[in-house]
C-alpha cells in the first residue's frame, strides 16, 4: 500500500482575477514538498506531491492558511475549499481537497470564469512568504491573525460594497483589542456594580431582568470603547509602516469604523472610496499583526 500521495486544491478567485503559468510545469517547494500551479483554464489549481498520508490533513491546512496570506498580499480574495479532504483512485471532480495517486488528471469542472493576471511566480513567493511567517512558532497558534487572514481572503466574494465594508470592519474589530480603562474608572464603575447587586435582591421580576442585562453591560466598561481601540489600533499601524502623520491615520480608523454604524442603523451605504480606504488599513493592519509591517512600509 502506497504511503504517499498527491494532492490537488481548487483556487477560487472574484471575476476577473486569475493567474497563469510563468513557465510550463513551474515549480516551488513549500514546506517539505513540492507544489506546482496547475492551469486548467478557466480553473487554477495547486498540486502538492508525495506528501505522506499522516501528513496530508496538516499538509492541506497549512497551504490554506498560506494562500490567506497570500491573497492579503495580492490585494484580493483568494480562497480554496474547506471541506474535508477526498481520497479518489478515478476521476477527480475539481471542487475538493483530493489525494490521488501517479500523474496530474485534469479535473472534471462544470462552471466558472476567470480571467489570468498574475504570474505563478509571484503567487509562489507569497505563498512561501506566508508559510514561513504562519509556522513561525511566535504565530502559528495565533487565533487572532488565522480569524483575520480568513475573513479577509473571503472579503471580495461578498456580493455588494456594503457586505464587503462590513466583513472588513468586523476584522478592524478583531485586531483592535481594547485596553483597560483607567483605575479612576473601573473603581467608579465597581461601585455601580454593588448597588446593581443591591438592588436586584429588591427587584421584581420586570426589573431584575432589566438590571441583570445592566450587570452583563456594565462588565464590559472596563475596557476602553471599540472607538477609542480602533483609534490606537490605527495609529499603531500607521507608525509601524513609517507613515507621516499617525495621529491622523488613527482619525480616519475610527471615521471608517464610524460608517459602519450608519451603515448598519442608517441603511446609508458606503462609497467606493471608503471601501477602498478601509481595505488598505485592513491590509496593513493585518501585516502588522503578523510582524511584517515591511512589507508595507510604502504606500499602497
Amino acid at each position: 500500500m502506497l504511503t504517499v500521495r498527491n494532492i490537488i486544491m481548487p483556487i477560487h478567485v472574484p471575476e476577473g482575477k486569475g493567474f497563469f503559468n510563468v513557465a510550463q510545469k513551474h515549480m516551488m517547494r513549500l514546506g517539505a514538498f513540492e507544489l506546482r500551479m496547475l492551469a486548467d483554464d478557466p480553473y487554477r489549481y495547486l498540486v502538492l506531491y508525495d506528501v505522506p498520508m499522516e501528513r496530508i490533513e496538516e499538509t492541506v491546512q497549512e497551504v490554506r492558511s498560506a494562500l490567506r496570506w497570500a491573497s492579503l498580499r495580492f490585494g484580493f480574495g483568494i480562497r480554496t475549499s474547506d471541506s474535508p479532504v477526498r481520497h479518489e483512485e478515478g476521476l477527480i471532480d475539481g471542487q475538493f481537497p483530493t489525494t490521488f495517486n501517479g500523474p496530474v488528471r485534469h479535473p472534471m469542472r462544470v462552471s466558472g470564469s476567470l480571467r489570468s493576471e498574475e504570474g505563478d511566480t509571484l503567487l509562489f513567493y507569497y505563498l512561501g512568504e506566508g508559510h514561513k511567517i504562519l509556522n513561525d512558532p511566535a504565530r502559528k497558534m495565533d487565533p487572532i491573525l488565522d480569524l483575520a487572514l480568513q475573513v479577509f481572503a473571503s472579503v471580495d466574494f461578498e456580493v455588494t460594497d456594503n457586505a464587503k465594508f462590513l466583513a472588513l470592519t468586523s476584522i478592524i474589530e478583531i485586531l483592535a483589542k481594547p485596553l483597560p480603562r483607567p483605575s479612576i474608572c473601573t473603581v467608579m464603575i465597581d461601585d455601580m456594580l454593588g448597588r446593581l447587586e443591591q438592588q436586584l435582591a429588591a427587584a421584581d421580576d420586570e426589573a431584575r431582568q432589566a438590571l441583570t442585562d445592566m450587570k452583563k453591560s456594565a462588565v464590559h466598561w472596563k475596557k476602553e470603547s471599540i472607538r477609542s481601540s480602533v483609534r490606537r489600533l490605527g495609529i499603531r499601524v500607521a507608525t509601524a509602516v513609517g507613515s507621516e502623520d499617525p495621529v491622523a491615520a488613527g482619525s480616519l480608523a475610527v471615521k471608517l469604523y464610524d460608517k459602519r454604524s450608519t451603515l448598519t442603523h442608517e441603511a446609508k451605504p458606503v462609497s467606493g472610496a471608503d471601501l477602498l480606504a478601509l481595505h488598505q488599513l485592513v491590509r496593513k493592519a493585518i501585516a502588522v499583526e503578523a510582524g511584517r509591517a515591511d512589507v508595507f512600509a510604502t504606500k499602497i
